[in-house]
């Protein structure tokens, strides 16, 4: 009986060191200027500088996806706002290998969903792309849509619309089997 008690608690520990050394949390507390622009032949004309912080934790676990928990800010703005249902954002990065996932939230009363768009991160934080589900992203109110003719996205870090198609590209395109933006 004792053998059995002893081997259930080592079996215990280890499945419990396992579990514990499995998840990583990682603090992100990165600024980032950028670009917002839009996607698309013949969209070259917007082009607007834009800061964007990104400020919580990045949560790993081998037995569940990647999820970011925390606040985004573009340019003033926070999300999640006053209004939401929660303090904190909560990103889950569904892709295989890759940070991307949809940033959205609930609001105050719990009966609308509030949707900024679709964050892809780099490895290591130094670069992101948000494409963006509103043409005013000073605005919480309106949302848009999103496709790869006319699509708006910031870019960051990026000073022009080349740089921001590159980390477009660069973030995006080895999920979409290679496809890039124009």
């Amino acid at each position: 009986m004792i053998r059995k008690g002893l081997w259930l608690t080592v079996s215990l520990i280890v499945f419990g060191g396992i579990f514990w050394l499995s998840l990583t949390v990682e603090y992100v507390d990165e600024t980032y200027e950028g670009l917002l622009f839009q996607v698309g032949e013949g969209n070259e004309d917007l082009e607007e500088k834009v800061t964007v912080e990104l400020d919580g934790e990045f949560i790993n676990h081998m037995f569940s996806d990647e999820r970011f928990e925390g606040t985004i800010t573009i340019d003033g703005v926070t999300h999640p706002a006053e209004t939401a249902s929660a303090d904190v954002l909560e990103i889950t990065f569904v892709e295989d290998g890759f940070k991307s996932g949809n940033v959205s939230y609930i609001d105050h009363d719990g009966d609308a969903l509030q949707s900024i768009g679709h964050l892809h991160l780099s490895d290591d934080f130094s670069e992101l792309t948000l494409k963006m589900l509103r043409e005013n992203i000073h605005s919480r109110a309106e949302i848009g849509s999103w496709t790869s003719d006319d699509g708006h996205v910031i870019s960051a870090p990026a000073s022009d619309r080349e740089e921001g198609l590159e980390v477009l590209n660069r973030l995006v395109s080895p999920i979409f089997d290679g496809y890039e933006y124009n």
